[in-house]
């Protein structure tokens, strides 16, 4: 009799049960070859899309590398690289829902909510509602954020490169900026 080994993870847990590999519900014995790991390890969409966007600004700055100077044109490529992707984010971020509900006035104690925020952010809020289009906000800080970055970058970096990759890189820094708008944008 072969004992069950069991390894929980966070959603879910995988265990090996007399030759068959189960994963939560969904047994994925029946798959064979290189195409069973792929099922099994099924990579989310959301780190596919981090490497992609990751490879695309290493590649950028790669190219800079190899041309044996800093073309700033390249760099500023990348950072409205990182504004687009930061300016079309919907439901990212921790404090994304409360900025919306604000802008779509879904909150209780509307007034209250709205008089905590700094005078620049309740401009932006009340021009995002005048206009009718919430994701103004989110694009306006965005832009605030990523150009504050890539003037501080560029003016006072000694590699350029390795700071754009460490921004990126580390999570204190973009993605970060993601969630914590208001904080970000005071210091842009």
């Amino acid at each position: 009799i072969r004992a069950k080994i069991r390894i929980a993870f966070s959603k879910g847990a995988f265990c090996r049960k007399r030759g068959n590999l189960i994963c939560g519900d969904r047994d994925f014995s029946s798959f064979e070859g290189v195409t069973s790991l792929s099922r099994i390890f099924k990579i989310n969409a959301r780190v596919i899309l981090y490497i992609l966007f990751f490879l695309v600004v290493l590649s950028f700055l790669e190219f800079d590398r190899k041309l044996k100077k800093i073309n700033f044109n390249s760099l500023l490529f990348v950072f409205i690289f990182l504004f687009f992707i930061s300016a079309i984010r919907f439901d990212v971020g921790w404090d994304y829902v409360s900025y919306y509900n604000l802008i779509e006035k879904n909150v209780d104690y509307y007034d209250s909510q709205f008089m905590r925020l700094e005078l620049f952010n309740r401009y932006l809020i009340l021009l995002s509602q005048y206009l009718g289009f919430t994701q103004l906000f989110f694009i306006i800080t965005s832009f605030i954020i990523t150009f504050s970055f890539y003037s501080t970058l560029k003016k006072y970096s000694a590699d350029v490169i390795i700071s754009t990759l460490l921004f990126i890189s580390l999570p204190i820094f973009f993605f970060s900026s993601l969630s914590i708008i208001r904080q970000y944008t005071a210091i842009g």
